[in-house]
């Protein structure tokens, strides 16, 4: 659902899209490998780059974006992974400009979106 509100706001910004990068940052190293991420990308519309790294790059990431997630064990050989649901707007220049509700609606990811497209590189 995430996904198809961020392809919706690229919708809106047109031309300038493809100037946005679209990155899935895993969790879950473990079972996301780069396979297994290259297949999950390939299924959406929209350019998307699927990242996955160790446990300590993954941790690294998280604390820089104030991202938060944890293994859950459960009765069973599957685990599952309770992780931050939001989406973060980041800038060229690498710095976090806003976080948003992972149900944020597109036409609002858009205007925020198009106003730091506006800014000077």
């Amino acid at each position: 659902m995430t996904m198809s509100r961020i392809m919706g706001a690229l919708g809106r910004v047109g031309k300038r899209a493809p100037e946005v990068v679209t990155l899935f940052v895993s969790v879950d190293p473990k079972r996301d490998t780069p396979a297994v991420l290259k297949e999950y990308v390939a299924s959406f519309k929209t350019p998307l780059v699927g990242l996955t790294g160790s446990d300590e790059e993954v941790d690294r990431v998280a604390a820089a974006y104030h991202g938060a997630y944890q293994l859950v064990p459960t009765n069973t050989r599957n685990y599952l992974v309770n992780h931050t649901s939001a989406i973060f707007l980041i800038d060229r220049q690498g710095k976090l400009r806003q976080y948003f509700k992972y149900d944020e609606k597109p036409e609002t990811l858009a205007a925020v979106l198009q106003t730091v497209l506006d800014e000077q590189p």
